[in-house]
Order: structure tokens, then C-alpha cells, then sequence
């Protein structure tokens, strides 16, 4: 990591204010998002959204600052957003958190996940679960707390983070089989990623990212208590 990348690397651990590198067969080039811990409102994750909820992207990482530059009244926990930026604006070479959407459409391609295909299966999770936090909206939580992708999120977390935490060295940890009905996983978990690429409007680009039609099972619940979901 270069001295540079490191000074950016520490600002967003103070300020909590990371940028995302967004990673998918669909999107061809990466898109960058600004994702952020709000110190202001009980300390809740959430993204640079639009007024119209659209996550704002961009391509080139530097339209993100100008956006927040333009839209100071909309921006979420002002303060240390702002600081954050002036301190890491002039770096030439920044610190991303990578999302790789691709790696996990390829396991669900072909139906099998390696240890690395999961942990990327649950941060995409978490994050789309930020935004559905954050619009607060039925047909997201439908999709996120589906009973497959509960499966997987849970799988990722119980039988292989929590067996590797704390370990000066990451054991060997054998995949147990994942329980679920991987037909159902992958329209669902692609139903996930559709709708999140739908949902980032691309600052460069005057054109939605290119769609590929993906035929998504239309799913069939009945609401718990909470978001839960019940079949």
C-alpha cells in the first residue's frame, strides 16, 4: 500500500466514509459508490443516494466528491462527511473497498461456491441490506430476507466466519455442504444484484448501465413479524 492509499486508508477508518468499487458481468467498467457509517444517526450504514433514492455511481471516482460538493444539504452525517472529504480529495491514489458481484454470479452459474464466492455472497448481502435499510422498501426486504438467501447469509457466517475469527492464522476450513434449493438461491440472489445495479444512476454516463434480461421467479410471501419472511 502506497503512503498515499494509507492516508486514505486511515481517514475513512476515522471518518467511517469508505469508497466502493462495485464489480459485474453487467456493468463492464466498475462503478465507484461513497458508503458510510452516520455518526449523527445512531451510527447506521448507508449510501450517497439521490432524491429519488437512486444510489449515486460514477465510473471516474472523482465525480463522487464533486456530487457531495453539490448536494451539501442532502448528504448524510455532513460533518464528518465533509471533513473527510477535504482530507482525502487531493490523494493520487485512494484505498477501495472492492465488491466483486461477478464472482458471485459465476458460482451461481454453476452452482457451487468456494469459501472466497461466499464471503463475497455475504457483503453484497449486507450492503444490499443497507440500502433496503436506508429507502425502506417492501419489494427490497421481499428479496433480502428470502428463505434461500437467508440460507446462504447464515451459512457464510455461522459455518465458516465465526469458525475463522480470532485466528492468528485462518485455518483450513472445509465448505460443509450448503442446504438449500439452489435453483430458487440463484433466481433470487440475481434478482439481488439486478436490482441494486438498476438502482445506482452513473454520474459519466447518461444512459443506464446496459440491462441483459434475466427471467426472475416472482416470489410468493406472507409477512411475519418485522421483515421476515414466511412461506
Amino acid at each position: 500500500m502506497s503512503e498515499s492509499e494509507q492516508i486514505f486508508y486511515d481517514k475513512s477508518q476515522i471518518y467511517w466514509k469508505w469508497i466502493l468499487k462495485i464489480y459485474s458481468r453487467k456493468l463492464g467498467t466498475p462503478v465507484h459508490i461513497i458508503w458510510m457509517t452516520d455518526k449523527t444517526d445512531d451510527c447506521i450504514d448507508k449510501m450517497v443516494l439521490t432524491k429519488t433514492n437512486q444510489i449515486v455511481g460514477a465510473f471516474d471516482h472523482t465525480l463522487l466528491f464533486q456530487y457531495l460538493k453539490n448536494h451539501k444539504i442532502e448528504i448524510p452525517d455532513p460533518v464528518n462527511t465533509f471533513t473527510w472529504l477535504n482530507e482525502v480529495e487531493g490523494l493520487t491514489t485512494i484505498s477501495i473497498t472492492k465488491y466483486d458481484v461477478g464472482h458471485i454470479e459465476r458460482s451461481l452459474d454453476i452452482g457451487e461456491f468456494t469459501k472466497a464466492s461466499v464471503y463475497q455472497c455475504v457483503d453484497f448481502i449486507n450492503l444490499f441490506t443497507d440500502y433496503a435499510n436506508q429507502v425502506d422498501e417492501n419489494s427490497l426486504y421481499d428479496l433480502r430476507y428470502s428463505r434461500q438467501v437467508v440460507d446462504l447469509w447464515n451459512f457464510g457466517n455461522f459455518e465458516i466466519f465465526w469458525k475463522e475469527w480470532g485466528q492468528e492464522e485462518l485455518p483450513a476450513v472445509k465448505i460443509p455442504p450448503l442446504r438449500t434449493n439452489f435453483k430458487l438461491l440463484k433466481n433470487r440472489m440475481n434478482a439481488m444484484i439486478d436490482t441494486f445495479l438498476e438502482r445506482i444512476e452513473i454520474l459519466d454516463q447518461n444512459k443506464k448501465i446496459p440491462q441483459k434480461s434475466r427471467i426472475h421467479k416472482v416470489l410468493k410471501v406472507s409477512r411475519t413479524k418485522g421483515h421476515g419472511i414466511k412461506y
